[in-house]
């Protein structure tokens, strides 16, 4: 994760000149080439190695993947086009550990599931490629002539558009954070205090068909009101938080995480068609910086809600998380006033 923080705005804004399917090739194959490369491994170093190669590969397949998807997406549409961007990502997510685990309890081995990995992975090198030979022939179609030259577009730099990046910037890292502490921090929790290794990855398996769930309607609730409403209501679902730290029962701990998982499913996909919208011209940078904040985020949330159990008391992740919620919803409620007087 680490080093993907500097990477993803790197590469984001590369994919502004390059082109991002090519930069999306070579994603694929660096990921392809770690995981088979993990089926023959048996060296510390190597693996720091393909930690490496992988963190490398996932810098630029987040950014980019998103700015490719914005490049065909209509700007009313943005939100529901997102948010079935973002199914595809949490069906493999559900899908993946138990498919993977499977795999290892019958092999009785990791390397049928990484080589397995590396095959899906690849899979999907034909149709980036197709993508780019489209875009490339699209390119020369449009290329301008002295009769009939190219109108460029001027990004917009106004005020109106970076209060959006500092709203939007904002609610990555609180994403971030979320993500940092429930995706790495609760499991360990979900353990200590005696639910099983099945129920607490049924614990994930709620939040990723929740947030499946919400991705669907997404784009309806984008039609009704704006990003920034949509944002407030997410990080309202995610005060829920404080429930994991209040009791020990399983049912309030699942709605509780259910409700985590509705919040992020709003605010993640939202923020995100906020930050692409803005700019065509700029789209895989400012997408770049969000990926580098959320990032960022995640790994603040890790370490913070790691020395916060291990320090303070084991329910404090939770309790700093819902009040991060509380914060973020006053400051995106607050935001959304001051614009609401100034379009007045």
């Amino acid at each position: 994760m680490g080093i993907q923080i500097p990477l993803c705005a790197y590469f984001g804004r590369l994919s502004d000149k390059a082109g991002r399917p090519k930069l999306l090739i070579v994603s694929l194959l660096c990921s392809s080439v770690a995981l088979t490369i993990l089926t023959v491994n048996n060296s510390l170093l190597l693996l720091y190695v393909i930690r490496l190669m992988l963190g490398f590969s996932l810098a630029i397949f987040y950014p980019v993947s998103s700015a490719l998807t914005a490049d065909s997406a209509p700007p009313e549409r943005m939100v529901r086009v997102l948010g079935l961007y973002s199914v595809f990502w949490g069906i493999p997510l559900a899908i993946g550990p138990i498919l993977s685990g499977y795999l290892m309890d019958y092999f009785q081995s990791f390397a049928e599931t990484f080589l397995l990995g590396a095959i899906v992975t690849l899979s999907a090198y034909p149709i980036i490629a197709s993508i780019s030979r489209r875009r490339h022939m699209d390119k020369e179609a449009n290329l301008p002539s002295r009769e009939n030259p190219r109108v460029t577009e001027t990004p917009r730099a106004d005020e109106f558009q970076k209060s959006i990046l500092l709203w939007a910037f904002t609610v990555a890292a609180f994403y971030g954070i979320m993500s940092g502490v429930i995706g790495n921090i609760f499991p360990v929790y979900s353990v200590i205090i005696g639910f099983s290794k099945t129920v607490t990855g049924l614990f994930s398996t709620i939040s990723h068909v929740m947030s499946i769930l919400l991705f669907l309607v997404l784009g309806r609730l984008s039609e009704r009101t704006t990003k920034l409403n949509l944002c407030i209501l997410g990080a309202a679902f995610c005060v829920a938080s404080v429930m994991v730290s209040l009791t020990r029962d399983f049912m309030p701990m699942a709605f509780s995480i259910a409700m985590v998982g509705l919040g992020t499913a709003i605010i993640y996909p939202t923020s995100r068609a906020a930050v692409l919208e803005l700019s065509p011209a700029k789209r895989g940078s400012y997408i770049g910086i969000y990926d580098s904040t959320v990032m960022g985020g995640m790994s603040a949330g890790s370490l913070l809600g790691g020395a916060f159990a291990g320090y303070i008391v084991l329910e404090a992740p939770y309790y700093f998380i819902s009040t991060t919620a509380v914060i973020v919803v006053l400051f995106l409620m607050l935001f959304a006033r001051k614009r609401h007087k100034h379009a007045r």
